[in-house]
């Protein structure tokens, strides 16, 4: 997919509008031929931009099916996955709160549990780890992978989150 060059194209209106508005050009003065040189600057910026956007709209309209079925796909994958979540929330095994903690109480934080624990029993499922083995960094490649979207990075988030609890509290009592 050709990159968005909307930012750009914004950017170059912007400048193709300034130099529009306050670029007097002309070929007497040394001045008026800088303003030229500035306005041409610009419409070349602004050309490019537009041809570059234009190339992403047109790949975009052509593959707009391919795009079309890729979203289904995530909403295949992911619908389950939050399914399975939530019901992993309701029961709280205890190899996911080893790794994620206790459910919260925030609704925020829930909905963060609940997918992060999707996404661990999505790849225990996946790649039949048992529970006791979750923690384990698998030898094959692909599933370490898998495994450190799931399992490390979920790790590492309830990590930094009680950190920064921690740190909250330890902030309040300072301050009385």
């Amino acid at each position: 997919m050709p990159p968005d060059r909307s930012q750009e194209l914004s950017r170059a209106t912007e400048a193709l509008d300034q130099a529009r508005h306050y670029c007097r050009p002309g070929s007497l003065t040394r001045a008026r031929r800088e303003d030229r040189r500035r306005l041409e600057e610009a419409e070349a910026r602004y050309a490019a931009a537009c041809s570059e956007q234009g190339r992403r709209e047109d790949w975009l309209a052509e593959h707009g099916e391919l795009l079309a079925y890729r979203d289904q796909l995530t909403a295949a994958v992911t619908e389950p996955r939050n399914e399975l979540g939530f019901r992993v929330a309701i029961a709280s095994p205890e190899h996911l709160l080893r790794v994620i903690g206790p459910v919260p109480a925030s609704a925020e934080a829930i909905r963060l549990w609940t997918s992060m624990a999707g996404r661990i029993e999505s790849y225990r499922e996946e790649w039949g780890v048992e529970p006791d083995r979750l923690r384990e960094r698998p030898h094959d490649v692909v599933q370490e992978e898998a495994w450190e979207a799931a399992v490390r990075s979920a790790e590492l988030l309830s990590r930094v989150a009680t950190r920064a609890q921690e740190r909250s509290l330890d902030h309040g009592r300072e301050l009385g």
